[in-house]
């Protein structure tokens, strides 16, 4: 069973773009002011659990589903979609269904940076543009937004920006080398699902060439280096055929692949942003909807609990 998580491949090119006009000019950035009170609801990030899919199973966390929290007037219904593109599949009526019971005041959704804040136009724009039942770009998330934008509730992402992202995985102990080795590694399965209109070669080259220009950083990559790392972290040089996407997977063991430790790390930099803004809708609105990749529920579940108690949980039926 593999974890519901949507890959930032996803729309990629939309989403650079936005992301980086986000980050330029500050958007959706919100600062307490010192008079303030101190907010009810505060993340404890330690909690957060590595994907496991037999612990998972364990729980009984058969996706889709929803998970609702309730506490101190507040409400918090969490969407845990198994990612498709059309709407009729179980995860899509899940979220109808959810949107219409909660009436939120407030959406957060997977697949766009925090940064861009509340209703971004260009994602607003992007969304117009799609005609029932489909398909829509990043999914159940493009969905519920739809949803609120005909409701006048606002909606917003919660991911971290590419920096945001490329600093947690600094921290956590990886170079910059490693970072953009395994994200294009991860993007080559997807574009190769996606029949990418373009050469892979050129494919590559502008993705990092994107991805150095978010870093504030000249761009250093070259096909050779690519082949370099992959020698020295996984045994073999870069050959495109070969790559499967399970190879950048989260996994921790003692077997797991160089790659599928990075990405066991960008899950968990990725998941300990999304409380946060969890957190942050919760103490600014009383009934938010989430829209995730039931993978992240299962991550994020236990700091869920520690700031709003054990939930509710209900299926698709």
């Amino acid at each position: 069973m593999r974890p519901h998580l949507l890959r930032p491949a996803i729309a990629a090119a939309l989403l650079w773009a936005l992301a980086a006009l986000g980050c330029a000019h500050g958007v959706g950035s919100r600062r307490a002011s010192s008079g303030a009170p101190a907010p009810r609801f505060v993340p404890d990030a330690t909690r957060l659990d590595p994907w496991d899919a037999d612990r998972a199973a364990a729980l009984g966390l058969r996706a889709p589903y929803v998970a609702r929290y309730r506490r101190d007037g507040r409400a918090l219904s969490f969407v845990a979609v198994t990612h498709r593109s059309m709407e009729g599949t179980p995860s899509f009526r899940l979220v109808r269904r959810e949107f219409l019971a909660l009436r939120p005041d407030f959406v957060l959704i997977e697949g766009i940076p925090a940064a861009l804040g509340a209703d971004p136009p260009d994602i607003v724009r992007v969304i117009r543009q799609v005609r029932a039942p489909g398909p829509w770009p990043v999914g159940e998330s493009f969905f519920a937004a739809s949803l609120a934008l005909s409701a006048g509730v606002p909606f917003a992402g919660a991911e971290p920006s590419r920096r945001e992202e490329a600093e947690g995985l600094r921290t956590a102990g990886f170079s910059l080398d490693d970072m953009l080795s395994y994200f294009l590694l991860r993007q080559i399965p997807e574009w190769r699902r996606e029949h990418a209109p373009e050469p892979l070669p050129r494919m590559l080259s502008s993705y990092a060439a994107e991805w150095y220009r978010e870093q504030r950083l000249p761009n250093r990559w070259t096909p050779s280096r690519l082949s370099a790392w992959c020698r020295s972290h996984l045994g073999h040089p870069f050959d495109a055929s070969a790559v499967r996407g399970w190879e950048t997977e989260p996994a921790t063991g003692p077997h797991a692949l160089f790659t599928q430790r990075i990405a066991a790390a960008d899950l968990r930099v990725r998941d300990g942003f999304v409380v946060g803004q969890i957190a942050r809708a919760l103490n600014e609105h009383r009934r938010v909807l989430v829209v995730y990749g039931a993978g992240h529920h299962f991550t994020e579940r236990r700091v869920l609990q520690q700031m709003l108690g054990a939930p509710e949980l209900a299926g698709p039926h």
